[in-house]
């Protein structure tokens, strides 16, 4: 088992606070020696954990920007992206990705996660620019990096909603419905306002 999926299996059964250089290493049958040839201490574990799981969600937001957005609908492609974003392959990503965000930034692990966000910002923000222009040229007459940068933190801000525990029971298939609702509306798309 290697140190990233030792320290994943420890965070999701017995809770990050056990989840301490020793009991990861002993988890992944190695040495703490060895351990620390690779990481440092259990901030750049849990910042690599979490580095790799956004890195597969953008992936999957780049699928979903495909040729499809210029010949699909804005509805359809928005509800992709959507998709992207919330969906994962498998729920332990998902879950650890709620479990280690806030601590990220609370141990100021951040540098990687963020380096990585904003790499993935500098990808969308033309492609987003050219797909709002392309299907709906009114949104020229407002400014798109506003635009672009109030619809991702909007986003973001729900995800990062997700961590806290009071959005615990809420429908994943509903969160989407809404977020898909706020972006279309913001755009104008479904409302009569320009």
């Amino acid at each position: 088992m290697s140190i990233m999926q030792a320290a994943a299996h420890i965070v999701l059964s017995s809770g990050i606070e056990c989840a301490n250089t020793n009991a990861i290493a002993k988890r992944a049958g190695v040495s703490i020696g060895t351990l620390y040839q690779y990481y440092t201490d259990k901030d750049e574990i849990v910042a690599d954990l979490l580095t790799e799981i956004v890195e597969k969600r953008q992936g999957r937001i780049r699928s979903a920007l495909d040729m499809k957005v210029l010949t699909g609908s804005v509805s359809d492609s928005v509800s992709r992206v959507v998709d992207a974003i919330l969906d994962s392959e498998n729920e332990q990503d998902s879950h650890l990705e709620v479990l280690l965000l806030p601590l990220v930034f609370r141990l100021g692990s951040e540098k990687k996660v963020v380096a990585t966000t904003e790499a993935m910002e500098g990808f969308l923000k033309p492609v987003l620019k050219a797909l709002m222009v392309v299907s709906n040229p009114k949104l020229l007459k407002r400014d798109l990096d506003t635009v672009i940068f109030v619809l991702i933190h909007a986003i973001r801000g729900v995800f990062l909603g997700l961590c806290l525990p009071g959005a615990k029971g809420i429908s994943k298939k509903k969160l989407k419905d809404e977020l898909n609702h706020l972006i279309l509306h913001y755009l104008n798309y479904k409302t009569g306002h320009s």
